[in-house]
């Protein structure tokens, strides 16, 4: 592939869009991009609470849907725009997309955080631990899906009494989460 920074250079009729998870470089480049993950650490699930603040079930892949609609967007411009359709590059972030769109809700949201109670807006079950959590340096976005991937961060928190009764199972962790 061609790179979004080089192609206007080398093809000056072409548009040329690069799009990834968490953008191209930086300390989050390597991570995958799913649904799920970007869906957290966009704050999508905190955004869809109810009143009571209980988490909606999220079950379509937004960050895709708002990624395509960016994608159109720059298509259209780049072929109706005062330039004309001289070469162009451009490189976005899926999950940069996601956060631009409710910006002003996360950071309304994020004022007066004073209860330590959990935040279960990201939970998705059967699920579990799966939300955004604070840290004593800023927050942590989680997600296990299977045990496999919960024994994997019992490994990384070093905590092996995470892998004892009442945790040892899918539904047990939902349980006592």
């Amino acid at each position: 592939g061609i790179a979004a920074s080089v192609a206007p250079q080398r093809y000056p009729g072409l548009l040329a869009v690069s799009s990834s998870g968490f953008g191209q470089d930086g300390p989050y480049a390597g991570y995958r991009a799913y649904a799920y993950n970007l869906q957290a650490s966009g704050a999508l699930g905190y955004m869809t609470r109810n009143e009571a603040g209980e988490s909606a079930e999220i079950d379509i892949a937004w960050a895709d849907l708002i990624s395509a609609y960016a994608l159109a967007t720059i298509i259209a411009a780049w072929a109706v725009g005062p330039r004309g359709n001289t070469g162009a590059g451009v490189d976005f972030s899926m999950t940069d997309l996601v956060v631009s769109h409710f910006n002003e809700y996360l950071a309304a949201a994020s004022l007066g955080y004073d209860d330590d109670t959990a935040d279960r807006a990201n939970e998705l079950a059967p699920f579990a631990p799966h939300g955004i959590y604070p840290t004593e340096d800023g927050w942590i976005a989680i997600c296990v899906q299977d045990d496999d991937e919960y024994v994997r961060l019992a490994e990384v928190f070093e905590d092996r009494q995470l892998l004892d009764p009442p945790f040892d199972g899918a539904a047990d962790r939902l349980a006592h989460r």
